[in-house]
């Protein structure tokens, strides 16, 4: 019988180790209990890392070198904020090494773009691992910063996955063509729909095959750019300035290998049976699994979606729509 937590059994403890962070595990475990304890803290396979919620210079310099101690090569994602002078305490604590097994980095709460000029080159271009790469800025949209994203594609060549939020894209500025990223899925908030930035993405990100952006509709005119995501197998629109059905035809001529696409949508047009089979049949042959959510701010209409998706093409896709609530719709195959 277990008298004391410390005549507990290793699997039991990692069972109470599964509820706890690991800041609050190397905190509360690690240095401070016996041996034994700091055993089985060493033999946790994976750490992730939030210190988003340290305030003091001290913790953050301690946990710092918990980061750069023997224990580097078991964390694999670290989440830092902007906040409380963080990036720059982790800019003078971290060390890393070549066993270092961080994968996934992500800042929230950026100041300024500028406050990652440091970060990357310093700390985040050493992570041989790094794959994932997500920053929140504080800004807005209007917020337009080329460097950045510069600096990320030169300076963290092994990454496959870019998260960037309220940090618009200059889509008239080139990356630099010494940059050789691999990046594979990006996420954005806001996509001008134009030619010019459709043409932007396939010159910068040839390996591209996710991308999930909220569009802002400006008109894509189908000139025809020699550049084109031939990669691209997945493309989410989230609720924003909604493309009109022409842009969507001229998506499919940008993106060929379009396979499954996901439109989130406040307008109830959109539940145009017969133009989305046009648009499939005829401009994304290719596509597979398709997701639309109409949201609507008023009550929809309860007969809005009857006799829709019904016709011999949606029953051979086996097409599923629901009104799952008063304000919203989902078709999807």
């Amino acid at each position: 019988m277990c008298t004391r937590f410390t005549d507990l059994t290793v699997d039991l403890l990692y069972e109470v180790f599964n509820y706890l962070s690991a800041v609050d595990i190397l905190s509360a475990f690690y240095g401070h209990i016996s041996p034994s304890f700091d055993t089985a803290v060493l033999k946790i396979r994976k750490f992730t890392f939030d210190l988003t919620q340290i305030k003091t210079s001290s913790d953050i310099q301690l946990y710092c070198e918990y980061i750069s101690s023997s224990l580097q090569h078991r964390i694999v994602s670290l989440q830092l904020s902007g906040e409380n002078d963080q990036l720059n305490l982790f800019t003078r604590y971290f060390q890393s090494s070549q066993n270092c097994a961080i994968r996934t980095v992500s800042l929230t709460n950026v100041s300024q773009p500028n406050d990652v000029h440091v970060i990357i080159p310093n700390n985040l271009s050493k992570l041989s691992e790094l794959t994932t790469l997500s920053i929140q800025f504080k800004r807005t949209k209007y917020d337009e910063n080329s460097e950045v994203l510069a600096l990320i594609v030169t300076r963290l060549p092994h990454l496959k996955s870019l998260i960037l939020h309220n940090l618009t894209v200059n889509y008239t500025i080139d990356l630099p063509e010494n940059n050789n990223n691999h990046i594979e899925s990006l996420i954005i908030d806001y996509l001008d729909l134009t030619d010019e930035s459709f043409g932007y993405l396939a010159r910068n990100f040839p390996y591209l095959k996710y991308l999930s952006c909220i569009p802002d509709h400006k008109y894509l005119n189908q000139r025809l750019i020699s550049a084109r995501l031939l990669n691209l197998e997945s493309l989410v629109f989230e609720d924003g300035y909604c493309p009109h059905f022409d842009d969507l035809e001229h998506i499919g001529y940008y993106c060929p290998k379009l396979s499954k696409f996901i439109l989130t949508s406040r307008y109830d047009n959109f539940l145009d049976d017969q133009r989305w089979e046009d648009i499939f049949t005829r401009f994304m042959p290719k596509i597979e699994s398709f997701h639309l959510i109409i949201k609507s701010i008023f009550k929809l209409p309860l007969d809005l979606s009857l006799n829709k998706f019904s016709s011999e093409y949606w029953v051979n896709k086996k097409c599923q729509i629901r009104d799952t609530s008063e304000r919203q719709i989902d078709v999807k195959f």
